[in-house]
């Protein structure tokens, strides 16, 4: 068994109001971070892990124009498991610097163009790794709670989700490190490598009969075949976990099996919530312009703009989804966000003067956002 690796030169820094401030190592967020990154750098120096990483440069080196690439196929195919242990070393001497941001996802990687000879590859000239500070400040805070006992459970299922999310990221870094096209976006790298490592998709839910939907409680952790609605899903038990984040790897995290008692799909079923939906910033929306909608049929009436009723139309309830309008008995769930498409409801009946009301749509129903699902990715 190796030696539990140290980070040197660990550069956290906290992104607010438009700066990044550099943490104090005596900061408790500093050593949450140091312990997430140790394990991480532990996990990634395992001989699962680099087999696991080797496969996944194996499709990346097969996937790009050579002329693109710094380890060139044939020599990366020589000499792959040199490769991947130059890159797992560059990691142990001199780890990116890491920024604590509000971000739509569990971490994310802002990779640059670093040079092109693979032995004076520099993680940190190749890029920063940005963690979702909600997470981290969540951890902080149970460690600030319970210093004077261990932590609680919830502590372990946020470690081993930080940990799986760091690593997923160095599977991005290694990207960087094959190809000059690695700062590009690239959430496969880091997806492939995590199913080859743990033999599934990792994945927080609430389970609203043992848990509250609490923004501070990370979930229960679940094993998925892969992406599916209809993928199997295990729990990862509590001892797994715990043995997992002290640096105790068992791979893959659970025995390989074909009968599940959960999928996916079962899953949402229940009424049961992916927990990384609560830490994300969400992305706002973007600003559309108000936009007038004029009426086919009466150009000559006061044109509309999104979000306004309109007076009474004569004839109104006799109209067609058509020209960005919708008639009465449709307008509800319009506004509600179901496709007019899949209401069922009957015209009611209408004033005999045909008084009714218009509900502008210039960019047409809005359909429910899909579930995201995972530790982003």
């Amino acid at each position: 068994m190796f030696s539990r690796p140290k980070v040197p030169k660990l550069d956290v820094r906290r992104h607010d109001n438009g700066k990044d401030v550099e943490v104090s190592h005596d900061a408790t967020t500093f050593k949450v971070v140091h312990a997430v990154v140790r394990v991480s750098l532990e996990l990634v120096r395992t001989g699962a892990a680099q087999s696991a990483l080797g496969r996944v440069g194996q499709r990346i080196v097969e996937t790009t124009e050579d002329k693109d690439l710094i380890v060139k196929k044939a020599q990366y195919q020589q000499h792959r498991d040199r490769c991947v242990r130059r890159f797992v070393d560059s990691l142990l001497s001199e780890f990116p610097v890491i920024v604590l941001k509000d971000i739509p996802e569990d971490a994310a990687s802002v990779l640059r163009t670093w040079g092109a000879d693979a032995k004076k590859f520099s993680p940190r000239e190749s890029g920063e790794l940005h963690l979702n500070k909600k997470v981290i400040d969540h951890m902080a805070q149970i460690q600030d709670e319970g210093k004077n006992g261990p932590p609680p459970t919830k502590y372990y299922a946020f470690k081993l989700y930080a940990i799986m999310a760091i690593g997923k990221q160095m599977a991005r870094f290694f990207r960087n490190y094959l190809t000059q096209k690695g700062q590009e976006a690239d959430v496969e790298s880091g997806r492939a490598w995590e199913r080859l490592l743990l033999g599934g998709r990792l994945e927080f839910w609430t389970r609203p009969d043992t848990q509250a939907v609490d923004k501070t409680h990370p979930g229960m952790p679940y094993l998925l075949e892969d992406d599916s609605e209809k993928a199997g899903a295990r729990t990862v038990p509590y001892k797994t976990a715990v043995r997992f984040v002290s640096g105790k790897f068992a791979l893959p995290l659970l025995p390989p099996t074909k009968k599940y008692a959960e999928t996916r799909a079962s899953l949402l079923g229940k009424g049961q919530v992916n927990t990384s939906e609560f830490w994300h910033e969400k992305k706002p929306e973007p600003k559309r312009e108000p936009h007038a909608a004029v009426h086919p049929f009466f150009p000559f009436y006061p044109p509309l703009v999104p979000g306004t009723v309109a007076a009474p139309v004569p004839m109104m309830p006799m109209m067609p989804v058509y020209g960005g309008y919708y008639p009465p008995h449709l307008a509800a769930a319009v506004a509600q966000g179901v496709p007019a498409s899949n209401s069922s409801a009957p015209p009611p009946p209408y004033p005999a003067n045909g008084a009714g009301y218009a509900v502008p749509s210039p960019y047409g129903p809005v359909a429910p956002h899909p579930w995201s699902f995972g530790t982003a990715s």
